[in-house]
């Protein structure tokens, strides 16, 4: 999923990012789960409308791996 060029995709099959947020007191890995589940490919979203991609330059720490930081910690 996270090799995926953006311009490939579906505008409409891409989510919206504020519409797939998920409550704030849900654990880490229950956020995670609930945003891949609502997303589909959580590497490529909408916000505010606007296609976006993310991607981590640690090659070596996954995508859930990052999220779970992030979430835990608010930093990448």
């Amino acid at each position: 999923m996270r090799r995926v060029d953006i311009r490939d995709l579906e505008i409409s099959g891409l989510a919206e990012l504020a519409d797939v947020w998920t409550d704030a007191s849900r654990p880490p890995a229950g956020r995670l789960e609930r945003l891949i589940e609502r997303t589909g490919n959580p590497y490529c979203f909408l916000v505010d409308g606007v296609p976006v991609k993310i991607s981590f330059s640690d090659e070596n720490r996954t995508l859930k791996e990052a999220l779970l930081h992030y979430l835990a910690h608010g930093d990448p």
